[in-house]
């Protein structure tokens, strides 16, 4: 916005009051620490690492020799589609699934996208 005129200071007001009304805030530190739990309970042999903070998480994949497992991630990526569920990849070499779902994202929510995350490793083992 140029330097807060009053139409954009209004908006930013009542997203603040949303936030605040909504309960927003706690929601993304609920949501996003149970995410963080249940992708660290996931099991897969190129999953190095689950990190995250609120609503904004992600998982490090890396080969059995410690190079970035970028081709794995963009395919995760591409399953993930296929199952109704948008989510990119991060980092230098692209190895780093990312999440920032919307701060309504419920539990139940979450728990479908990581039960289908769970789904993808799994086929991924076989494959």
């Amino acid at each position: 916005t140029f330097g807060g005129n009053p139409v954009a200071a209004a908006a930013a007001l009542a997203v603040l009051a949303v936030l605040d009304e909504e309960g927003l805030m706690d929601n993304a530190a609920r949501v996003g620490a149970h995410c963080v739990a249940r992708m660290r309970a996931l099991r897969h042999p190129l999953l190095a690492e689950v990190r995250g903070k609120g609503l904004f998480f992600g998982a490090e994949f890396v080969l059995a020799d410690g190079a970035p497992a970028s081709a794995f991630v963009a395919d995760l990526v591409e399953r993930m589609k296929g199952r109704g569920v948008l989510m990119g990849k991060i980092g230098r070499h692209g190895n780093i699934l990312k999440m920032r779902p919307p701060m309504v994202m419920t539990l139940e929510q979450a728990d479908r996208v990581i039960d289908a995350l769970g789904a993808v490793l799994a086929e991924a083992l076989v494959a």
